[in-house]
């Protein structure tokens, strides 16, 4: 359908949604404007939804169309059940950790607010779009591997997102990978913890329990890289031939003790690094399950921090597909933040 058409009636299934909340559709107008999607809060014109630049003539086909509907009543989710207020609050009080806990929070928060959507009835079929949104995004690159690195710190948030999704019900078109994160034990508990929330508030507290054991696990392994070191030292002393027959062979077998235990690191740095899962030579399976940085039997992806918001990804979607005019609609510049409506609390 044209680009036209398409946010005709992207704003027309919107406002089905306002009014079936039981909330006046003039506390959310739909801006079609810049490169993503969101939510901005004005003095004088209210909330107001931000969609693309569609182009009006745009080639909009139905799964263009059925994810643009996704990301809205995605949004309208964190405008209805967010507590955006607590959520800044927190992130502030991190401090030097407040990117990584926003991140955390939104992780843990997506799932929420959308099983929100879906129980309340208000989007007759919200599974379904957040469904189909989530395997377009998951998808659009797969290689069969993992969907992400699960030992990279910066994709712990997108873990939960997806596996707290899972959770919930959905139809997931990847397998899991937190289970061979290093993280596992305390993505498992934030994702158990997570289903259970009924506010953004208890979401925060659990954000920051995984926060420290984040952390925590962080330390632990700055600890035992230290450790190899010293270990390499006391080998070298040990290692002083008796005489010049048994040089050649105790040199040997030190260096060669010495290279399965570098490969090995090597390799369980790679599922941290995105550099690969296994050493160039002989490392040892065991060095690599001790570290817990390795183990990935697909290989891995390598793949670099991805966006936790489904929102965040639907600029490089529509600019793949030629939809986006940049010159239809002057470009909003603004913080995305997530609105709470006054007295809509649930």
């Amino acid at each position: 359908m044209l680009g036209l058409n398409a946010k005709k009636g992207i704003e027309a299934t919107f406002e089905k949604v306002i009014l079936a909340a039981g909330l006046p559709a003039r506390f959310i107008k739909v801006r079609w404007g810049g490169n993503g999607a969101g939510v901005i809060n004005d003095k004088y014109q209210g909330t107001i939804l931000t969609l693309p630049s569609i182009s009006d003539t745009a080639d909009i086909n139905k799964g263009q169309f059925s994810n643009l509907v996704g990301y809205a009543v995605h949004e309208y989710g964190h405008v209805r059940y967010t507590q955006s207020s607590d959520w800044d609050a927190a992130v502030k009080a991190a401090g030097n950790d407040g990117r990584l806990l926003h991140r955390l929070i939104n992780g843990l928060e997506d799932p929420r607010i959308e099983q929100c959507i879906i129980t309340s009835g208000h989007c007759a079929n919200a599974k379904v779009l957040f469904e189909s949104l989530l395997s377009s995004i998951l998808l659009k690159d797969y290689d069969g591997g993992d969907y992400v690195d699960p030992n990279d710190v910066s994709n712990i948030a997108f873990q939960l997102a997806v596996e707290g999704r899972r959770l919930n019900g959905y139809s997931i078109p990847c397998p899991p990978v937190y289970q061979r994160s290093k993280y596992r034990r305390a993505i498992e508990v934030a994702l158990r913890k997570g289903k259970s929330c009924g506010s953004t508030l208890e979401i925060i507290d659990v954000a920051r329990e995984l926060l420290a054991a984040i952390k925590d696990r962080q330390a632990e392994d700055d600890t035992q890289q230290d450790q190899p070191d010293e270990q390499q030292q006391d080998q070298k002393g040990d290692q002083q031939p008796d005489d010049g027959g048994d040089q050649s062979g105790d040199s040997q077998d030190g260096d060669g003790g010495q290279d399965g235990d570098g490969d090995g690191d090597g390799g369980s740095k790679g599922g941290k690094d995105g550099a690969g899962d296994e050493g160039d030579g002989g490392g040892s399976s065991d060095a690599e399950a001790d570290d817990g940085d390795g183990g990935n039997a697909s290989g891995g992806s390598g793949k670099g921090e991805l966006s936790i918001e489904p929102s965040e990804s639907i600029g490089n979607v529509f600019k793949d597909a030629n939809a986006i005019d940049g010159f239809s609609v002057p470009r909003i510049t603004s913080v995305r933040k997530k609105i709470f409506f006054a007295g809509g609390a649930q």
